[in-house]
């Protein structure tokens, strides 16, 4: 062996100089770690074995309760060791014997003890101490008597007397809620008693087919008829199937937007009630 410089020994006397190479200890050099649990350690394991080969070459040794190997969590590919979960220490022991440098899918497998499986911490609130159900009440401070009555924080109830005893100003009115929000009243929906309508407001270009888009949906139309020519039309006079039809057009369209203009729809009184009401009562 060659007898090292001055410099190798200056620098070795520091920590700094060169060190033998020394033998990496692990599961590969010889030593194997004891076996004191069920769970055992593979390694030099080919990296296209399966979790069911590997339990079931295992299994030749007792009960395997769990194969798994281990693989990187993007590529899922196999890091080339395994842990085996036996049923027993005496056949975890019973497998390190038998498949300790044996092959599988042609390589040789180192196979030791490994530590027991960790299990996985779960956070838990720490539990406080019951309360005290016969404690004594402690005396309050002013402070505290004073925010339980109403009073600022940091002021007795001395200090709120005298403030009493003040000229207080007197209060501007304040206004109500319904002074303060107008809410506008709603009109009285009118009640038919007849199946005729008249709608008013009406674009002049409409016509009887816009008429029947309008209503579409909502009532049935028995005759549609136009009051004024083509282009003029100043209102429109309507016979609904039924009084209920008429009721609920009132209801839904009037005062709805058609053809950018507010509908307004009413009864009107049909041609038997006006040659009714034109007859002269009996002397």
């Amino acid at each position: 062996m060659k007898e090292p410089s001055l410099i190798d020994k200056i620098l070795g006397f520091f920590g700094m100089g060169k060190k033998a190479a020394e033998p990496k200890g692990g599961r590969g050099d010889g030593r194997r770690a004891e076996v004191t649990t069920p769970r055992l350690y593979v390694g030099n394991l080919n990296y296209d074995t399966t979790d069911e080969a590997l339990a079931q070459f295992f299994g030749a040794a007792g009960t395997v309760n769990k194969a798994e190997v281990v693989r990187h969590g993007r590529s899922e590919r196999s890091k080339g060791f395994a842990f085996v979960e036996m049923g027993s220490v005496e056949e975890a022991r019973e497998a390190v014997s038998r498949f300790d440098g044996t092959k599988l899918d042609g390589r040789d497998l180192l196979v030791s003890g490994a530590k027991a499986e960790p299990q996985k911490k779960t956070a838990s609130r720490r539990e406080r101490p019951p309360r005290e159900e016969n404690r004594e009440p402690r005396e309050r401070s002013p402070r505290e008597e004073g925010r339980e009555r109403g009073g600022r924080p940091g002021r007795g109830r001395s200090e709120r007397e005298g403030r009493g005893q003040r000229e207080r100003r007197p209060r501007r009115e304040s206004q109500s809620r319904e002074d303060r929000f107008s809410v506008p009243e709603r009109k009285p929906v009118e009640r038919v008693s007849t199946p005729n309508l008249r709608m008013e407001n009406v674009d002049a270009s409409i016509t009887v087919e816009d008429v029947e888009d309008a209503f579409r949906g909502v009532a049935t139309i028995a005759t549609c008829e136009l009051d004024g020519e083509a282009g003029s039309v100043s209102g429109v006079n309507l016979v609904m199937a039924s009084i209920d039809d008429a009721q609920r057009s009132v209801e839904v369209l009037n005062g709805k937007s058609y053809m950018s203009r507010p509908l307004r729809i009413s009864g009107r009184a049909g041609p038997e009630a006006e040659s009714t009401s034109g007859e002269d009562e009996p002397e």
